[in-house]
């Protein structure tokens, strides 16, 4: 590829072989733009880089960090190496619709915005829709981000596209972050422009049992703390509080579907403590009992009312 693209796609991966080749190719399907597609090996051991390099695409330009790095570190090199106009970011394990990028990059032509975020279908492992997240309006994203206790932009990275010279100009991602260092990069793109929401259904958020929430057992109420320090004269500006409560009981539903019964039960008897709340001591007995009411991702309970996007059937095996 000798001529600069309109996008360029941000794929950070570790160990995903199994779920990776799906999410290239819907990236690579993208319709109406030129496009790259840089795929950040973060040191993986089971195979991940030996697959990229058997992809015979010229739009495909594999990384790799020969030790793990971290998924902000795995960003932030592809960021560097991006050539578009336009970087949109994926993560490993989840799918787009054809067009896409075509369609944020028209709308935020149209509107001024010089980042733009989605609707998206949340769906289990076996693409089974399970409900619909909403996009938040673009006036009041800064506020948004901020009262919510999760990054308020739904399915996180894999629907924001950004203007490549203003995600270097807040500095990428920040390697003090994991699992949070998407919300803190949406915090920062707030602040210097204005967005632009697409209320389409343009990305399948896929929850399995694989997801680096139930994997990855990092100390995210420690994260969290930084990240509300980092941010704490932003929110006095803005009015407003964090939601550390909330914040904590999705910590400790993570755990929970993880059958991490003990951890869970700590954090919610934490909220309890802190809050004095005698709902989050009940919590803490479920937890322990492991009550049936907590499902993995892939038994969950669909939304009566979520709908199946017909472009998934592109998926289908």
């Amino acid at each position: 590829m000798t001529d600069a693209p309109d996008v360029s796609v941000v794929i950070p991966t570790r160990n995903r072989q199994a779920l990776v080749g799906d999410t290239i190719a819907s990236a690579l399907a993208q319709a109406g733009l030129a496009i790259e597609v840089i795929v950040v090996d973060d040191g993986s051991t089971d195979g991940t880089w030996e697959s990229l390099a058997r992809i015979a695409d010229p739009r495909l330009r594999p990384m790799r960090h020969a030790e793990r790095r971290g998924v902000a570190a795995a960003r932030n090199t592809g960021i560097a190496a991006a050539r578009g106009r336009w970087i949109a970011f994926l993560d490993d394990d989840d799918l787009w619709r054809r067009d896409k990028l075509a369609t944020q990059v028209a709308g935020m032509e149209a509107t001024g915005g010089r980042w733009s975020w989605t609707a998206v279908i949340v769906v289990d492992d076996r693409r089974r829709a399970i409900r619909e997240l909403v996009p938040p309006r673009a006036d009041g994203i800064l506020r948004t981000l901020l009262t919510e206790p999760v990054s308020a932009i739904p399915a996180g990275a894999s629907t924001v596209v950004a203007d490549a010279d203003l995600v270097r100009t807040v500095g990428g991602c920040d390697p003090a972050f994991s699992q949070l260092a998407d919300w803190d990069l949406w915090l920062r793109l707030a602040q210097r422009a204005p967005g632009t929401a697409c209320e389409e259904v343009l990305v399948a958020y896929v929850q399995h049992a694989e997801s680096m929430l139930l994997t990855d057992p990092l100390p995210l109420l420690q994260e969290y703390a930084r990240l509300a320090a980092k941010h704490a004269e932003l929110v006095a500006r803005e009015r407003t509080a964090w939601d550390e409560r909330r914040f904590s009981r999705w910590v400790a539903s993570g755990h929970r579907r993880a059958g991490r019964r003990v951890a869970a039960a700590k954090v919610y008897l934490t909220v309890a403590r802190r809050h004095r709340s005698a709902g989050d001591l009940v919590r803490a007995g479920g937890a322990l009992l492991g009550e049936r009411a907590w499902r993995p991702f892939n038994s969950a309970r669909p939304d009566p009312g979520a709908v199946r996007p017909e472009w998934l059937g592109d998926y289908d095996r």
